[in-house]
């Protein structure tokens, strides 16, 4: 066997570990991270929603004044369990509210490993007499008028919803 190659193998793998528990502490310590003075204004928690965004209401999602869908539109009752596929959208009868599936997140954790996150999501947004609440990891903000609860999906091609009065 041939030891320096050994020997420097051993120091680089060493070093890489000592580099590794060093950046370790120091982000814990707080020294590359420092923490915010005392005076300074609070942070949101990095997972919290971003607050409702108020927009007026596209032409595609408008209904006469009895609230009403357009021709053609499809629409539930509250309660009621329905199926929706990539950029189709839906509206609940005698409401101005619309429920759109905006995309699919299909990347699970591949077996054998750890992962932060699995990679599976319904990304869709709910709107409201206006008011759009997204929901980009599959989840409505707080403040929400309506609890969408997704029934069934496949995190490619479709996902059953049904939506209740919060």
């Amino acid at each position: 066997m041939n030891k320096p190659i050994i020997t420097q193998a051993a120091i680089i793998i060493g070093m890489a570990v000592l580099a590794a528990v060093g950046i370790y502490f120091l982000l814990n310590s707080g020294i590359l991270l420092p923490s915010l003075p005392e005076n300074s204004p609070s942070l949101p928690p990095l997972n919290s929603a971003p607050p409702p965004v108020v927009v007026p209401i596209p032409n595609e999602h408008k209904t006469n004044s009895k609230n009403e869908p357009k021709q053609g539109e499809r629409t539930v009752m509250l309660g009621e369990e329905f199926t929706l596929k990539k950029d189709e959208s839906i509206r609940i009868e005698g409401t101005n509210t619309v429920l759109k599936v905006k995309d699919f997140i299909y990347s699970p954790c591949p077996e054998g490993s750890q992962c932060i996150w699995g990679g599976l999501a319904v990304v869709y947004e709910l709107v409201v007499d206006g008011t759009i609440y997204d929901a980009p990891a599959g989840a409505l903000p707080p403040g929400a008028p309506y609890a969408v609860s997704i029934q069934d999906t496949d995190y490619q091609t479709h996902a059953n919803f049904v939506i209740q009065k919060q």
